[in-house]
């Protein structure tokens, strides 16, 4: 049975029309133009406090993207990003400081986010020190301790250093680390794709432990829809930069209306063999965005394409049931 968690209808983090845009080319000479490769384009979503947001799709649709712009490690080419009303673009120096203590990123390589050279207790005790000076060293040892043994592990994990680890260990120490400055949200960004099955499973639980505990909220970026559908509220479904479908656990894994959602479900494995599903197997692989196809994105790989797909680009719509969809075959009888 789920765990019943708290979810307030206040808003925490508001994304409005935010786009991204990388520059390939540099003008050699004045007439030549820049050339530019568009990662996010025009992308809206809400998370509310206490919430699990899931991020999901194909590797290159702009998941990562889109966290790294929230954590302002990209800037934003357009738009805007609220967190408890507060503008993140543009922030600098102290309020941008402040901000930095209650949004944690998790890595999705947790050997890459350590350093090799100090032992992992130091590295999860260093925010506080970064925050609130290096005055009270014994009682960040002490907090650091406590929480190394909160996601599982002992303090002799703590003299270690991370090649000393293995894979889980060193993601449930990033972990530890984001969380000793009590953060209000969490930014998980594939934090289990480089896990072993088994360990993948204790990682989740053990994010699902800590929002239940803490009362967290959480920004879970994943390719891998079975670890979204048993850990998130809400998920947003992203097709090169656009999203695609946006809805609720229930709605979207039991009923998905976009045949990308559709394909992505679908290749969800089923451990009973017995079990038949229709299935939606898509052709060719995702188109460069350096040059993305005409009108929908999506049409030179959908199998329910109509001619009109090559043209119009679909507009993310409000269906009857709450979701919202991208999809000239689905807007029949919505509305805008």
């Amino acid at each position: 049975m789920d765990t019943v968690i708290d979810i307030k209808t206040e808003e925490m983090l508001k994304v409005e029309n935010l786009t991204k845009k990388f520059l390939i080319k540099k003008q050699k000479m004045p007439w030549q133009k820049k050339k530019y490769v568009h990662v996010l384009n025009g992308i809206n979503f809400t998370i509310n406090e206490g919430e699990a947001f899931g991020l999901v799709g194909e590797s290159g649709c702009g998941k990562s993207t889109t966290a790294k712009v929230i954590m302002d490690i990209y800037s934003p080419t357009t738009g805007s990003i609220k967190y408890n009303s507060t503008e993140l673009t543009g922030l600098k120096g102290k309020e941008k400081k402040a901000i930095r203590k209650d949004i944690q990123y998790v890595f999705q390589d947790p050997m890459g986010a350590l350093n090799p050279r100090i032992a992992v207790i130091e590295q999860i005790y260093e925010p506080l020190i970064i925050h609130y000076g290096r005055k009270g060293h014994k009682e960040y040892y002490k907090k650091a301790v406590d929480l190394l043994e909160s996601v599982g592990m002992k303090e002799a994990h703590g003299k270690m250093y991370p090649h000393q680890l293995s894979g889980g260990q060193r993601q449930r120490v990033v972990l530890a680390r984001a969380m000793i400055l009590e953060p209000e949200m969490l930014i998980c960004d594939e934090p289990i794709s480089a896990l072993d099955v088994s360990i993948q499973a204790q990682v989740v639980n053990l994010l699902m432990k800590i929002r239940e505990e803490k009362g967290i909220t959480l920004l879970f970026i994943s390719h891998d829809l079975s670890m979204v559908r048993h850990l998130c509220d809400r998920t947003v479904v992203m097709y090169m930069g656009n999203i695609v479908e946006f809805a609720d656990r229930e709605t979207l894994f039991n009923n998905p209306l976009h045949p990308y959602t559709k394909s992505l479900i679908n290749a969800i494995p089923i451990p009973d063999p017995r079990i038949k599903r229709e299935e939606t197997i898509l052709e060719g692989e995702i188109p460069s965005l350096l040059h993305p196809p005409s009108g929908c994105r999506f049409h030179p790989r959908c199998p329910i394409a109509m001619p009109e797909c090559s043209i119009r680009e679909p507009e993310l719509k409000i269906l009857p049931d709450g979701r919202q969809a991208a999809c000239l075959a689905l807007e029949e009888g919505v509305k805008s």
